[in-house]
């Protein structure tokens, strides 16, 4: 098992970033006691992969803080358009899946706004028609650094 650094989440050892907050865990192993001494460091060089950027969606299912790195926002918009794309063939599921990620969805979209150090109300232009207006802000770089939102997530 992998102790997050940040978050002291105990994660699998074949994650590369943290369920809990999405932190990227060294390329080489990482043991409980230095993990616990604090010693790992995030390297940017690698980004998020479907199932970590899937797996941290599902995690912070309501979570409308902090940011979302674009990784992790766009891998799940993708798990998201499989679902809705699966479920459609259904008559019972789709509905079901569409209220179920819902909600979900714009946790993400709020946290990825909140990357680019924009206000997550922006997301609120899609209950008017006019949703391309914040994807388009989700498609722009986040912030370097921390912001008024966190510190920068993981790749």
């Amino acid at each position: 098992m992998k102790i997050c650094n940040k978050c002291n989440t105990e994660c699998a050892d074949d994650m590369l970033f943290c369920i809990e907050c999405g932190e990227k865990f060294e390329t080489e192993a990482v043991n409980t006691e230095k993990a616990a001494e604090n010693v790992n460091t995030v390297t940017s060089s690698e980004t998020m992969g479907f199932m970590e950027a899937t797996k941290v969606f599902f995690k912070k299912y309501v979570d409308f803080n902090g940011r979302a790195s674009r990784a992790e926002y766009w891998w799940s918009y993708l798990a998201c358009a499989i679902i809705g794309f699966v479920a459609g063939f259904t008559i019972l599921l789709a509905p079901i899946a569409v209220l179920g990620l819902l909600i979900p969805s714009y946790a993400a979209m709020v946290r990825r706004l909140h990357d680019t150090g924009k206000s997550g109300w922006w997301a609120a232009l899609g209950f008017i028609g006019l949703g391309i207006v914040p994807l388009i802000m989700c498609i722009l770089e986040g912030e370097p650094g921390a912001n008024k939102y966190g510190e920068k997530p993981a790749k």
